[in-house]
């Protein structure tokens, strides 16, 4: 009976967990320059901002319509993805389950994840889609 093939990356990923009562070496997304963006770049969407016209009515004389810009927190905020190509303002990511999509980054704010961070979150997150599509 042949024994089962270790993966390495298993190795890696269980060479990062900490042993009990080791520190824990903790990892931030950091805000992420549009010109510093690279193809493998793992990144996600920490703002967005929107822009709206304002609906109530200008004061008397006043003929300009105001514009409102309001900056929030999507609701996939968090997601990693991967950077397929960037070509400023526009950056082609693809997300864990293979999905590409284009950022317009005149609207979004990237934050750069953690290199092993982003291996793992694709792993897993990756995988889960696989079993719900069976």
């Amino acid at each position: 009976m042949a024994k089962p093939r270790k993966n390495p990356r298993d190795a890696e990923e269980a060479a990062a967990q900490p042993k009990r009562g080791e520190p824990v070496v903790l990892a931030a997304a950091r805000p992420v320059a549009p010109e510093d963006l690279r193809v493998g770049d793992g990144v996600t969407v920490s703002q967005a901002t929107t822009q709206l016209l304002a609906t109530d009515d200008p004061p008397p004389g006043d003929d300009r319509h105001r514009i409102l810009t309001a900056r929030y927190i999507p609701g996939d905020a968090g997601q990693p993805l991967r950077v397929e190509a960037v070509c400023l303002p526009f950056v082609l990511v693809s997300g864990p389950d293979k999905a590409c999509r284009t950022l317009d980054l005149r609207r979004h704010h990237l934050a750069r994840l953690d290199d092993a961070y982003t291996r793992r979150a694709f792993r897993r997150l990756g995988s889960n889609n696989k079993k719900k599509k069976k």
